[in-house]
């Protein structure tokens, strides 16, 4: 039985090897990924994205989510 997952993230090398296990089990299949601001500012991090699952061969749709925490400002890593 195949599952699908939508995955939400801010994709630095963490969610980079998330989305690399993940898809290594047959059992999931990603529907479609949102990047997120995180670390750094979302067009990074949907680059990222767009580039890890082009690199594992992941097929799915990638959308440019939040610029910005809801709740609090953000803080970039650099």
């Amino acid at each position: 039985m195949t599952n699908s997952i939508f995955l939400d993230m801010d994709p630095g090398i963490d969610d980079a090897a998330a989305l690399m296990m993940i898809s290594a089990h047959h059992q999931w299949k990603i529907a479609g990924i949102t990047a997120l601001s995180g670390n750094v500012e979302v067009e990074k991090t949907t680059q990222n994205a767009l580039k890890i699952a082009e690199a594992i061969g992941v097929d799915t749709e990638v959308f440019k989510g939040a610029s910005r925490p809801l709740v609090k400002e953000a803080h970039a890593a650099y």
